[in-house]
């Protein structure tokens, strides 16, 4: 027999099982880039399927790609157009 609290809606309905996997927040970074990457070091981050990244930058040219990679024991923000700085703001998740 399986263990495990569920919630059920004031119609019965199962919201929540033993099933489920919920996402937790578990840190926001913010910082500015001005190369072509920066690496951020996350204790015990591991890239095994269960964590999430969001990433946003501000001031970003129209062609500009910002983009984030989780890796054990960091994430890297990547930059395709290094000439300029980027303020960027990161999200982690994990379920």
């Amino acid at each position: 027999m399986a263990y495990g609290l569920e919630t059920y809606s004031a119609t019965g309905q199962l919201r929540v099982g033993k099933q489920s996997r919920l996402v937790r927040y578990v840190a926001t970074y913010t910082g500015t880039i001005s190369s072509a990457s920066v690496n951020i070091t996350v204790p015990n981050l591991v890239d095994d399927g269960t964590w999430g990244i969001v990433c946003s930058a501000t001031d970003q040219g129209s062609n500009t790609f910002i983009g984030a990679y989780l890796y054990n024991g960091y994430f890297q923000i990547v930059s395709d157009y290094p000439a300029e700085s980027f303020d960027y703001q990161v999200a982690i998740f994990r379920s």
